[in-house]
């Protein structure tokens, strides 16, 4: 696979290689399209804008500009904000275009709480009231329509909502008392979801499951780190902090930069059983919120069945994420780690294609290695490499878009090539091809 082995290229010029590669996604309203391809979903065919694409090109842009002061920053921040104020149903005071993985799928916390998160993040920037009024909005709309994670809720999921209300903290006072009260009664439901791994500790994401998924891990240090800052629960978020990261290193890492996808206890009759009559259970009004069932659960797993390993997905850009998440706490965790990330970042970097774009993943898919999720480029996760590239950019990098030639990678099994315009896969042993149309094409053709 193409890749940019020892090149000279500066952290400031990755990002703005990431951004070229992003702005070949946007479209002439500023929503950021990208192929679709999930651990639970993909698609051949759709590339609706999404509000995920969106918020972490917006932390990215913050993040340039509270480093080096530049307007511009702000104005493109706000250009990207538009999708999701205009995505803001004032009825169900939820975000549309936030659909799970794929259209037609329910949104989740982390979907809204990610827009409303983004928005104060603009409201900071730019003191526009609209921007605060719609975050405060949606969150409480979000508490409402997910009030626990014990219920159903995912934990990664909650704290992302968690990350969001403490922003309120500093930007408006008077809005973050209403949200107090839930996040301690957040901070004991997340306290019984915690495994003890290897000398740290994992997060149970869901009461569906007890997959130990790296990703999920990772995004949960962000409302770890939140409560940290803003001294909520901050010494029991600071041991979190240590044991989840102590967890994902001793139990998931690999070497040379590559995590495992997860741990999870292998498929099975009887493990579907208790995971899915005790989430109906936990439905009844339990004096304890649930805790005990929790426990039960947990308990009958590890007695009644096997933990397994799985490999793959092995993920590539969307590790952009945990490398950001592990910059972000590194002042907060007691054991170095910082050899850890450099490798991570190293990947992701000699990884990235002369196009600007990072491939979804590393070795097989769940399907097989013939499967074209591997090796695509996925807006989702690249705006999460973008958001990195920007915290560690040595200066300001160039954030004028530049149509790019065409990039060509592959293996023994797909052959890709992606331009401005569209983006094709060989599937060699099936002989089929497929073809994405980016936004550019689309406009052209309409005009």
């Amino acid at each position: 696979m193409d890749e940019f082995t020892d090149s000279p290229l500066t952290m400031a010029q990755r990002a703005a290689l990431s951004w070229n590669y992003l702005q070949s996604w946007s479209d002439g309203q500023k929503r950021l399209h990208g192929i679709i391809a999930t651990y639970w979903d993909s698609s051949p065919d759709c590339t609706d804008p999404h509000v995920m694409n969106h918020f972490p090109v917006i932390e990215g842009l913050k993040i340039l500009y509270d480093r080096f002061g530049c307007a511009k920053y702000i104005s493109l921040a706000v250009d990207y904000g538009e999708f999701l104020s205009e995505s803001y149903d004032r009825s169900s005071k939820l975000f549309r275009n936030a659909w799970g993985d794929l259209p037609g799928k329910n949104t989740g916390p982390v979907h809204q709480s990610a827009s409303a998160g983004a928005l104060l993040d603009l409201y900071s920037l730019t003191s526009e009231d609209r921007y605060l009024s719609i975050a405060v909005e949606s969150l409480k709309s979000t508490n409402d329509h997910w009030p626990s994670p014990l219920l159903n809720g995912v934990a990664n999921q909650a704290l992302k909502y968690v990350q969001a209300v403490v922003k309120l903290k500093k930007l408006s006072p008077e809005d973050f008392l209403v949200f107090m009260p839930k996040l301690h009664e957040f901070r004991q439901h997340l306290d019984h979801l915690t495994q003890p791994a290897a000398r740290g500790a994992l997060l149970d994401q869901s009461v569906y499951s007890s997959m130990l998924m790296t990703v999920y891990e990772a995004k949960c240090l962000h409302g770890l780190k939140a409560l940290a800052d803003g001294d909520i629960e901050k010494e029991w978020a600071l041991t979190a902090i240590n044991r989840i990261v102590k967890g994902i290193v001793d139990t998931l890492y690999c070497g040379n930069g590559v995590f495992l996808s997860h741990r999870d206890y292998s498929n099975g009759f009887l493990g579907s059983v208790i995971r899915y009559t005790t989430a109906a259970l936990r439905r009844l009004p339990w004096p304890d919120g649930g805790v005990l069932l929790e426990r039960a659960r947990r308990g009958l797993l590890k007695t009644s069945c096997q933990e397994a390993t799985s490999i793959g997905p092995v993920w590539l850009a969307r590790l952009a994420d945990l490398a950001f998440a592990l910059i972000q706490v590194e002042d907060c965790i007691e054991e170095p780690i910082s050899g850890i990330r450099e490798e991570v970042v190293r990947l992701i970097a000699r990884k990235q294609l002369p196009h600007g774009g990072v491939p979804n993943c590393i070795g097989p898919w769940i399907t097989g290695w013939h499967a074209w999720e591997r090796l695509v480029c996925c807006t989702r996760w690249n705006a999460y490499v973008f958001r990195l590239f920007c915290t560690l950019a040595e200066e300001k990098p160039d954030l004028n878009s530049r149509h790019c030639s065409t990039s060509q990678w592959g293996d023994a099994y797909l052959e890709l090539a992606e331009d401005w315009s569209r983006v094709s896969c060989i599937q060699k042993a099936e002989k089929t091809k497929l073809e994405w149309r980016k936004p550019s094409s689309m406009v052209r053709q309409e005009s």
